[in-house]
């Protein structure tokens, strides 16, 4: 009998992920950022209590950052906008880190 009866043999990668896809691309998480955004657009017009007409512009205003926060860049197709900024704001400044030596290979061969 062997000990890793568990692991079973399969090899699963790290990258590997499931996602409920809904409409296209968009996915189940991508869908709950949006929910979240517009109900913050809610309770921001509930805040400032400007009429309908007011509420119906910030709602359609955080719909639409919504919909940019879960927009996939050309550079990092695999996360969404709103994870790259997150990573962005989490990066240590004061940590060397080095430059893709492909992208200047891939330059210098044109």
């Amino acid at each position: 009998m062997s000990k890793n009866i568990g692991n079973q043999g399969y090899t699963i990668p790290r990258d590997m992920k499931a996602d409920i896809l809904i409409i296209g691309k968009t996915t189940l998480k991508d869908i709950i950022v949006i929910i979240i955004f517009v109900v913050l657009g809610f309770m921001l017009a509930n805040f400032i209590d400007g009429g309908p007409i007011l509420t119906t512009i910030i709602v359609i205003i955080q719909f639409l950052v919504g919909g940019i926060a879960i927009a996939k860049p050309k550079t990092n197709p695999d996360k969404p906008m709103y994870l790259v900024i997150a990573s962005m704001f989490r990066m240590d400044k004061n940590v060397y880190r080095s430059l893709d030596y492909t992208k200047y290979i891939k330059k210098e061969m044109k």
